[in-house]
């Protein structure tokens, strides 16, 4: 369900009529697991009008695939000219990411749409190396070009992460940051999915309880009882959702378990130094990197001092 957003669906729409116009664009769509990122594109593909999609999205367990998203990019499109893209259907694995990237750009610009492209590739932070250095090769020129090319990313991922991404956004692109929706919207949405009276302590307490997250507002909604909504105090985890979680947590390393424990008994927010302290792990590292790419943690840098934080009370309180 797409609610709200209005003003983010109407920045991407407006990103397109540029491009339509020979001003190529670049968005990043960035929030948290569930904030609504691919209904925000969905909604905006709905209400693009005629424009060429090409598509693809990471996946957590085909990062070490190298160009496994250019080939999905290529595959969205059943080329058949011998164009540019068709080229990057069966590329070797060895390939410099710089002459793949030199490809997907002379692939877009084959296309020769003049109702628009629009270049979409969601979750970012599961995106194989190659392939993401190819895609942000081609990006960077992009001049002239009737492409918008709209990203998603979790927050700590690779736009926040890494320098080439950083400053790339900062040089030819801006950022979309996802928020909770508001008190209003979780109302109408809470309305839409039960039969329970939905009374202003109830939305609160919900709001209070997911942040706002629509997908984490659903779960509770969908799969708590009337007694359990009507309470008063903390919300339960949806048994979906703590099944989900705790599954995640499972596959993960000791390390990373014992690093996500110890942030969990620290608060919302700890230093990373006190977590890994408490945790008594030998490589922090590759800890912190794990529990970022499962969810549950992220990175800020505050100065010089590192923190880290949960993606969401949710995941802390499992």
């Amino acid at each position: 369900m797409f609610m709200g957003r209005r003003a983010e669906l109407n920045e991407l729409l407006a990103c397109l009529e540029r491009a339509r116009a020979g001003e190529s664009g670049l968005v990043c769509v960035e929030g948290p697991p569930g904030i609504g990122k691919t209904a925000l594109i969905q909604a905006f593909l709905a209400e693009a009008g005629p424009s060429v999609v090409v598509a693809a999205s990471g996946d957590g367990d085909e990062m070490m695939l190298p160009f496994g998203v250019v080939a999905q990019l290529a595959r969205s499109l059943a080329v058949t000219s011998g164009g540019g893209l068709d080229a990057l259907r069966n590329l070797d694995p060895s390939a410099e990411p710089i002459t793949v990237g030199r490809l997907l750009l002379d692939g877009l610009a084959d296309l020769h749409a003049p109702c628009g492209i629009s270049l979409i590739v969601e979750d970012l932070q599961w995106v194989d190396l190659p392939s993401a250095m190819a895609i942000r090769f081609a990006l960077r020129r992009l001049s002239g070009d009737p492409v918008i090319a709209v990203l998603t990313s979790r927050p700590g991922g690779p736009t926040d992460a890494d320098e080439g991404w950083r400053r790339l956004l900062a040089d030819r692109g801006r950022r979309l940051r996802l928020t909770g929706l508001s008190l209003d919207e979780l109302a109408e949405l809470a309305a839409s999915l039960t039969d329970v009276a939905i009374e202003q302590p109830l939305v609160r307490r919900l709001w209070s309880h997911t942040g706002g997250n629509p997908l984490y507002a659903r779960c509770v909604l969908e799969e708590l009882d009337a007694g359990q909504l009507a309470g008063s105090g903390s919300l339960a985890v949806p048994p979906s959702l703590a099944s989900l979680l705790t599954a995640r947590l499972a596959g993960c390393d000791p390390e990373t378990i014992a690093l996500a424990s110890a942030a969990a008994v620290l608060g919302e927010w700890c230093p990373l130094t006190q977590a890994v302290e408490l945790a008594q792990i030998d490589r922090p590292a590759d800890a912190l990197s794990q529990a970022v790419e499962a969810g549950f943690l992220v990175e800020a840098r505050p100065g010089d001092l590192r923190e880290i934080r949960f993606t969401h009370s949710l995941v802390r309180s499992l």
